[in-house]
């Protein structure tokens, strides 16, 4: 009786709950994840306007996963100089091949509203020019689905290198074995033999959580062994072979400085299934609060192409014109100096 006390007692520990909430989620293939994200100045600023304003950045977000395969949508809203927010809608599907489909919505008013916002600047040369190619591109590509895929956009450009086509092919397969089972295995083994994350029960109150509040806080040191071990595995390997073995780079905890004892909050159930993330904070200029619920999605989940997409590659005109303005206006820059 006493050793199953003991042995149930180390399990309901924090740091146990966590571990294991943390691994069970990492193994999981198939994911569903909702929420949002927002920052916003502490401050007001006059920039770019005679009224005083704060900005602020607020992203809406639905996504879900089976392996490499996934799909998100999202909605980005900034408020800033203008009398009115700027909204950009945006969807994507991503296939185990590596094709990606992407649709924006909105996009044309997102331009004009920030063109808008700075008409006095972007009305005159040479910016007129610039700002009316990015509005024609924006009419062009917004609520229509577009198929972003590498061979076609080699074949595009004339590119005829099997080496590189190879090479692609290559990756595609090594991430898709990243994103199978063996693969998140690696990781939550990884995750166990290095814990990055401490851990204490929180009586804080978050009105979207339903299970019990751990707050966690990130440890750099282990987070730099964790991410150093993890490209010496031999699944981060093959990845590194398809491109000539140039391998991922080692990381110190020095360089996660900014992140170090950051802290942030995991709703976890009583079986010790992962349902939430939320985290806020007041930083030197800005203030930072996110909210997102997690699940385990259906192992049969699919999300399928769109078959009404059109090649990126239709735009690579418009782009190109847009580069050339650009790269016009650095040179007008760099001569004017």
């Amino acid at each position: 009786a006493v050793a199953a006390f003991l042995i149930i007692n180390c399990q309901n520990k924090p740091e146990s709950v966590v571990l294991d909430a943390v691994t069970k989620t990492i193994k999981q293939q198939s994911h569903k994840i909702a929420g949002t994200v927002e920052m916003a100045t502490n401050t007001a600023s006059t920039m770019y306007s005679g009224n005083s304003y704060k900005s602020s950045i607020r992203l809406e977000l639905e996504a879900g996963n089976n392996g490499l395969n996934n799909a998100a949508s999202a909605v980005l809203t900034v408020k800033g100089a203008g009398p009115s927010d700027y909204v950009f809608r945006f969807n994507e599907v991503l296939q185990d091949n590596g094709t990606l489909y992407i649709r924006v919505a909105d996009f044309a008013d997102f331009i004009n509203s920030i063109a808008a916002s700075f008409k006095a600047y972007l009305d005159t040369e040479p910016f007129a020019s610039l700002v009316s190619q990015i509005k024609t591109l924006a009419t062009k590509i917004e609520d229509s689905w577009w198929r972003v895929s590498v061979p076609e956009i080699f074949e595009a450009f004339g590119v005829k290198d099997d080496k590189i086509s190879k090479q692609y092919d290559c990756v595609v397969a090594a991430a898709n074995k990243l994103a199978s089972e063996s693969g998140l295995n690696t990781v939550a083994d990884n995750y166990k033999n290095n814990q990055f994350l401490s851990a204490k029960k929180s009586d804080r109150k978050v009105d979207s959580f339903t299970g019990s509040a751990y707050e966690a806080t990130i440890d750099t040191n282990k987070l730099a062994k964790f991410w150093n071990s993890y490209i010496a595995t031999n699944e981060v390997k093959e990845v590194s072979a398809c491109v000539a073995d140039r391998s991922f780079e080692e990381i110190s905890a020095d360089s996660l400085s900014k992140i170090s004892g950051e802290t942030f909050l995991l709703d976890i159930d009583n079986d010790k299934n992962l349902k939430g993330i939320y985290f806020d904070g007041v930083k030197d200029s800005y203030t930072i609060k996110g909210d997102l619920r997690v699940e385990e999605g259906s192992k049969d989940q699919t999300f399928t192409a769109p078959a009404d997409a059109k090649p990126i590659t239709d735009l690579t005109s418009d782009v190109m014109k847009i580069a050339q303005s650009i790269a016009g206006l650095f040179t007008a820059f760099q001569s004017a100096e």
